[in-house]
């Protein structure tokens, strides 16, 4: 019995070492395109790889996500780095934003929240403050109308 248990995880570390750098998860690009090296040190790639984090995190976690959705949300990070990159042209000039980019902008905006919604990511804040009433019916079990009364002093 021990000997199957050894084996089965021995496979299962040999299966991980046969995998891609991207499936394993330690990157999220191959190490290099067309010949030209990824650094994933630069301001791109670190705040793709942040944004993926986040919306990962919105969605469950890594460990509660489909490989389709980790998909998805990868595309979804990288679309709203381009608009970034877009938004940042726009105040570097002023605010100057041509026709094609502002075309550019909102094709990448629309194809961003329809990804989001496919995922099922909520957009709206999760964090609600209950009135007081609501506050007070929860921690003393009815919704009454709390009195204070004061003194006159004279």
């Amino acid at each position: 019995m021990r000997n199957n248990m050894h084996a089965s995880v021995k496979s299962e570390t040999s299966a991980k070492k046969s995998r891609s750098r991207i499936t394993n998860g330690r990157s999220m690009f191959p190490r290099t395109v067309d010949g030209q090296s990824i650094d994933m040190r630069g301001r791109w790639t670190r705040r793709l790889r942040d944004l993926v984090s986040a919306y990962t995190s919105d969605a469950g976690g890594t460990d509660n996500i489909s490989e389709g959705l980790r998909s998805i949300i990868h595309r979804i990070a990288s679309l709203q780095t381009q608009m970034e990159r877009i938004e940042s042209q726009w105040a570097v000039d002023d605010g100057e934003a041509t026709p094609a980019s502002l075309e550019l902008y909102q094709r990448t905006a629309n194809s961003q929240r329809r990804l989001i919604e496919t995922a099922g990511l909520k957009t709206r804040s999760m964090k609600t403050v209950p009135s007081l009433q609501d506050h007070l019916a929860s921690r003393y079990g009815t919704r009454s109308r709390v009195t204070i009364d004061h003194e006159d002093d004279d």
